[in-house]
């Protein structure tokens, strides 16, 4: 699944693309991605598209008269900008010369598409929280986030609605460079922790950007994340051999030196304690 740097990419390049294009034409080709009502998706039509935006792994496409288009890809939802459409194509609109196509491969059909006048009511429904990029992402909103939570550091690092767009490859990389074990409660983490998480998710997410700025020049999601130091790996700051935790829906990495004290967690898919 894409995460917030290879979508902060896209994003990018699609205001360098697309910005000030007038809407020709919108098509909804297979109707599950669009999750809205009103307004109706040709309101689009004759729009100027003023501005493209992100927020966690949302991209936001914004319109004359305040018209917006909320895009999340999911696990394998994708942006095209071709003439030609594909059988993945589920929504396109149309800039004349080109085609801005939103396509998914695969059969679960999952990405979104909802539409808005205003972004009040989108933030409403979604409830996300305050993006990791943004100025007003600070370690006090960390400390506030945490204070109360007694779930583990992995679970609330993937929790949209505090820390959006960071998922399992990026959760695992943050938790390393912070030296903060995956299955520390957020309760227990003290103020010198909550710096370096705060460093360290700033840090990871933005030399994802770099790197991937160096490798893919498209506006399709990749997921080439060689340059992260965890994963099958030996760890980079004492040579200790990288553990891994399989449990149902995600598997955690981790060096035992650096970031459990020495404690080597077994497979408790099954646990309380991990859940």
């Amino acid at each position: 699944m894409p995460e917030l740097p290879e979508i902060e990419i896209v994003k990018e390049r699609l205001k360098e693309k697309i910005i000030g294009e007038i809407v020709k034409d919108v098509k909804l080709l297979k109707p599950y991605i669009l999750k809205s009502v009103k307004p109706h998706y040709n309101k689009l039509l004759g729009k100027i598209l003023n501005d493209v935006q992100r927020i966690g792994k949302w991209i936001i496409f914004s319109f004359d008269e305040d018209i917006n288009l909320f895009y999340h890809p999911k696990l394998s939802g994708y942006l095209r900008l071709k003439e030609v459409i594909s059988r993945d194509t589920s929504f396109i609109i149309s800039f004349g010369k080109t085609n801005l196509l939103f396509n998914e491969t695969g059969n679960k059909k999952i990405s979104e598409i909802y539409i808005f006048e205003g972004k009040e009511d989108f933030f409403k429904l979604k409830k996300i929280g305050i993006d990791p990029l943004s100025q007003d992402f600070t370690k006090e909103y960390i400390k506030e986030k945490l204070k109360k939570e007694k779930r583990v550091l992995y679970r609330i690092l993937i929790d949209q609605s505090i820390f959006p767009g960071i998922g399992r490859a990026y959760m695992n990389e943050i938790l390393f460079e912070a030296r903060l074990s995956p299955f520390k409660k957020g309760f227990e983490i003290n103020d010198e922790e909550i710096s370096r998480f705060y460093e360290s998710i700033k840090n990871v997410l933005n030399n994802a950007i770099d790197e991937i700025k160096k490798i893919d020049e498209g506006i399709e999601f990749r997921e080439k994340r060689d340059f992260l130091k965890i994963f099958g790996k030996e760890c980079p700051f004492c040579s200790s051999e990288i553990k891994n935790v399989f449990l149902k829906d995600i598997t955690i990495y981790y060096c035992p030196n650096c970031q459990t004290g020495g404690k080597i967690y077994k497979d408790r898919r099954f646990s309380l304690f991990l859940k």
